[in-house]
């Protein structure tokens, strides 16, 4: 039996160690939150969006991701928790269930439950850094940008164990982490513009990043400047975008924007609030066309997910063109002539 949602909720309400669960939705599909005794939380994606099976990495995946704070806390903060940043689940493998329920009990026992961070609730959570702990990491002769975050001293020096099992350099970083975030998350932001802009054409990598910031920053600032590029399946873009508007806003929207949910895949909001029908295609070209206006925002959102930067770090330079003229078959040459010798050789002639 596949793992759906229903089952999978029956499954989070039965553990004793979580205090509620709560369920949603996203750009990807449905969601639920469970929150734990001990204020962390586990997010479990369902990806199963069909207007996004052709971008999603994990489209037609479950996603199990960890945070310190209940979802509608977090600050994007993706811990790896020893090098497991999230869990990702086959709904139709046969012990699909079965490991759900592990990756929770994992999570829920990292460290222990007593031991672990207690809820940040203040006003000043968003402005604390992701995590309390990072180290670096980097391949011998690579630049040093790689940066991961974690809860506890104890995560992160398995994670730094295990990243130099595999052959890394790994160093622990001292420094402020508010400010090594800070830092971190303005350096990955002009590092990814420099680079995108060297592209002619539009790359996927950094085109589902590109989606994926504009749908955090709207997430943490629903005032944001890139909102306009923003979009939604249409199947639920009226459940997530129409909060409050009776019918006949709606009809207006839809008639000045020109979106008809029967043939446009997607929907956006544009600049003078209307909704507007895109097919995928255009909406990829949309974020790369405005690609530094989005990393530009994206550098001064405090809650930027780590995850999010690693993503940005990993941005690798447009490979050079190969040449037309190095793809050409050589000519033929014919071998120039030889004048015979009475000196005996013992090679190649020369």
């Amino acid at each position: 039996m596949p793992l759906t949602m229903e089952n999978a909720r029956r499954l989070l309400e039965r553990d004793p160690d979580v205090t509620e669960v709560t369920q949603g939705g996203n750009v990807m599909g449905g969601y639920l939150e469970a929150r734990l005794t001990d204020g962390r939380a586990v997010q479990v994606d369902f990806h199963d969006n069909p207007a996004w099976k052709d971008t999603d990495r994990l489209a037609g995946r479950i996603e199990v991701s960890y945070a310190n704070r209940p979802q509608a806390e977090w600050r994007y903060d993706d811990n790896d928790m020893a090098e497991r940043e999230h869990t990702v689940i086959d709904p139709a493998a046969p012990d699909a269930l079965q490991e759900l329920g592990r990756a929770v009990e994992g999570w829920e026992r990292a460290g222990g439950l007593r031991t672990a961070r207690a809820s940040e609730t203040s006003h000043l959570a968003a402005q604390q850094p992701p995590e309390e702990y990072a180290y670096r990491w980097r391949k011998p002769g690579d630049p040093d940008r790689h940066i991961a975050y974690l809860s506890t001293a104890f995560d992160r020096d398995q994670a730094m164990k295990a990243r130099e099992d595999a052959g890394y350099l790994v160093t622990k970083v001292d420094e402020d982490p508010a400010i090594l975030y800070e830092r971190h998350r303005k350096a990955s932001c002009m590092r990814a513009s420099h680079i995108l802009e060297r592209y002619d054409s539009p790359d996927q990598d950094a085109v589902r990043i590109l989606h994926s910031i504009v749908g955090e920053v709207n997430a943490h600032d629903p005032e944001n400047d890139i909102a306009a590029y923003l979009t939604y399946p249409s199947d639920k873009a009226v459940q997530i975008t129409g909060d409050g508007l009776t019918a006949a806003n709606i009809a207006e929207k839809r008639e000045m924007g020109g979106w008809d949910p029967r043939k446009d895949p997607l929907m956006r909001i544009n600049v003078q609030g209307d909704w507007a029908g895109v097919t995928q295609q255009q909406a990829d070209q949309i974020v790369w066309d405005n690609r530094d206006e989005i990393l530009a925002r994206a550098s001064y959102d405090g809650g930027l997910s780590t995850w999010t930067l690693h993503q940005l770090d990993q941005l690798k330079e447009p490979q050079p063109a190969q040449s037309l003229d190095r793809d050409r078959p050589e000519p033929d040459h014919k071998a120039p002539a030889q004048t015979e010798s009475t000196t005996k050789r013992h090679g190649p002639r020369l």
